[in-house]
């Protein structure tokens, strides 16, 4: 790829048509009502998730999963919440599930749609774990290292949707690389659409009125030197997706980023190693719930 094959205003337009990418279901937007009231409840959330059958199942699916392993089978959306999700890991599962929905993947064969829920869920279950050791402020706010982590790349997902045959070129110019390097997938997607995958996110964000960390997230989470609003979040969630994808492509040891670059957000490298490792070992378990969002729908 040498030249750039759509303009960055076509792509922004294409990701944005509602021909395109239709406009989210009364279901889904009920849900993003629900979850900005302060006092939104269990039983609420329940409630409009039974509404919608392919949510349902799908987070069923996943309280089911091994890495949740409930005391016995979970049939309902309340016991899902209730009894082993919880509220704030439900919101942001049902907004990953909502929010992948729109997107047909099936043109794009290549496209690892297990590994990429499954970097997503690591992400997001590393960046949970780690979040309670930064030292620096603005500290996150709770839920969101988990919402970041499994949310920040969604902008792949659209990119596939609208341009299958392009993406499918430049996966397959990333597909031997075990190290996960995002300034080269950025590189090669600017090349082919005039846009990058954190670029598109940050669109989706606006677009569903999403919470706005998470579009600060998307936006600057491929820029290292990046020190504004919500910094923390952004290095510690870009640190957890690399290291996520490294392990999930089966990296190295001198392959995973350094956890050194954790210093910056006054992290003990100790404890954040012992972090790194328990959740590590969970991998396994993690292949599985990542294979409850992948296992239905167009992906």
């Amino acid at each position: 790829m040498t030249q750039v094959v759509h303009s960055a205003l076509e792509t922004r337009l294409e990701v944005l048509k509602l021909n395109e990418l239709p406009a989210m279901s009364v279901v889904a937007q009920q849900f993003l009502r629900a979850i900005e009231e302060p006092d939104c409840q269990i039983a609420q959330l329940a409630e409009i998730v039974e509404q919608d059958p392919a949510i349902l199942a799908r987070l069923i699916g996943v309280a089911n999963s091994a890495y949740f392993s409930p005391i016995e089978p979970v049939t309902t959306a309340h016991d899902a919440i209730f009894k082993v999700l919880g509220l704030n890991t439900s919101k942001s599962l049902v907004l990953a599930i909502i929010l992948s929905g729109p997107f047909d993947l099936s043109r794009c064969p290549s496209f690892p749609i297990r590994d990429f829920w499954l970097e997503s869920v690591f992400a997001a279950t590393l960046a949970q774990a780690m979040a309670p050791l930064l030292k620096v402020q603005p500290k996150p706010l709770h839920g969101s290292p988990y919402l970041a982590g499994l949310l920040l790349r969604i902008g792949l997902l659209a990119m596939v949707h609208v341009y299958p045959q392009e993406m499918g070129e430049v996966l397959a110019s990333l597909r031997e690389q075990v190290i996960c390097d995002p300034q080269k997938l950025q590189e090669l997607e600017q090349v082919a659409m005039g846009v990058d995958h954190a670029e598109v996110g940050a669109w989706l964000v606006r677009k569903w009125h999403l919470p706005g960390v998470i579009g600060v997230v998307m936006e600057h989470h491929l820029d290292p030197a990046y020190r504004g609003e919500h910094w923390p979040l952004v290095v510690l969630t870009e640190f957890c997706a690399r290291w996520s994808a490294t392990a999930v492509r089966g990296g190295r040891e001198e392959d995973y980023p350094s956890l050194s670059e954790l210093r910056v957000l006054g992290v003990d490298i100790a404890q954040a190693g012992t972090k790194l490792g328990t959740v590590a070992l969970r991998l396994d378990e993690l292949r599985g719930l990542a294979g409850a969002f992948a296992g239905t729908g167009h992906g």
